[in-house]
């Protein structure tokens, strides 16, 4: 820190961002410290640095190092977005869905969620799963909701894979019933629950954190293993252990 202060002190907006993210996270010599985080990443903003106008917005809707204002934040995030960065469409969607600091507009957060979606950004896959889903701003179409949510798994969004249990256990959203691949999605998403971190709701993500995804988890065991026989299951587990996402 010693070294690199003097150089943010420069206005060199690399080094701003680095220290904002020191004061965030903290480190072995640096103590937490969100109001000089803050002060950190708004000097970055300024300097028209997209990821440091992301970073700013987050703290403005947590409310972290600063009073919590989520008009600030969508200000932030809609300048972000206009740069070019997929995570401040993906957040000022989840802003525009829920009309927080912007008025409510589920056409709007369809059309940022599909431009982050256009960038590979994973959770804007899962959000426009969550819009089909539940008809925000489309017509509710499953068939389309299981293919944004199959693509966020594929991109490492692992806690939704008990949504695609749950379709091809039931044999709904366009698949046909099969009780070895619902058991392969559970197992998936089941790796999940077993490191909590991972499963804090996030701005896009659809289903509504770790409470959905042990209910739907939980189906693997009181439904598939009473209906399933030893060799399918030793199929749906083997089909886990074998996957990998297919894309980075």
């Amino acid at each position: 820190m010693a070294l690199l202060l003097p150089v943010a002190e420069r206005d060199v907006v690399e080094a701003q961002i680095l220290v904002g993210l020191l004061y965030y996270r903290g480190s072995e010599t640096v103590s937490p410290d969100y109001t000089k985080a803050f002060a950190w990443f708004q000097r970055a903003a300024k300097q028209n640095h997209p990821g440091a106008q992301y970073n700013l917005a987050v703290l403005y809707a947590d409310g972290t190092g600063v009073a919590q204002n989520y008009a600030e934040a969508a200000k932030w995030y809609q300048i972000a977005a206009e740069a070019g960065y997929s995570d401040a469409m993906v957040n000022l969607a989840y802003l525009y869905k829920n009309g927080l600091g912007v008025s409510q507009d589920n056409e709007q957060a369809l059309k940022l969620y599909r431009e982050a979606a256009e960038l590979k950004n994973r959770m804007a896959f899962a959000g426009l799963g969550d819009m089909y889903a539940k008809g925000l701003g489309v017509p509710k179409d499953p068939s389309e909701a299981l293919k944004y949510y199959r693509l966020a798994v594929e991109h490492g969004i692992l806690r939704i894979a008990g949504v695609l249990g749950y379709a091809y256990e039931t044999g709904t959203s366009g698949v046909a019933q099969d009780y070895v691949e619902a058991y392969k999605w559970y197992t998936i998403g089941e790796r999940e629950i077993e490191n909590a971190s991972l499963l804090t709701a996030q701005p896009g993500f659809a289903p509504e954190g770790a409470q959905l995804l042990s209910l739907l988890i939980s189906r693997k065991y009181e439904v598939l293993k009473g209906i399933m026989t030893a060799e399918e299951i030793v199929e749906g587990e083997e089909r886990a252990r074998q996957w990998r996402p297919s894309a980075p």
